[in-house]
């Protein structure tokens, strides 16, 4: 039996915008816990722009956070692997510009 993963994106998305506003990059972040509250070290975070397909990934570190920065603006889903888990899977993620 896997147990299960649960990824903390509260307000973990932003978007920043360059001084030359060029271009837009976004930052994802967070902690993955598992059902008990305790961090889950090593896991293989994934955002996947769900727009162009773009993948970019993160491991956690020995408390569970990660971050994956210089992602392009839009919708995203975040996958979470991590061995004696049952794979995490959060879709509906949107970034955007803000001033």
């Amino acid at each position: 039996m896997c147990a299960r993963i649960f990824v903390l994106l509260c307000a973990a998305i932003s978007a920043v915008a360059p001084a030359l506003a060029q271009s837009t990059t976004t930052v994802i972040y967070g902690t993955v816990t598992d059902s008990t509250g305790a961090v889950v070290p090593n896991a293989r975070v994934t955002a996947v722009n769900s727009d162009t397909n773009l993948s970019r990934s993160a491991e956690t570190n020995s408390q569970g956070e990660y971050r994956i920065e210089i992602l392009p603006i839009g919708h995203y889903e975040v996958r979470v692997d991590a061995s004696g888990f049952q794979k995490f899977i959060q879709s509906g993620i949107v970034s955007h510009l803000t001033k």
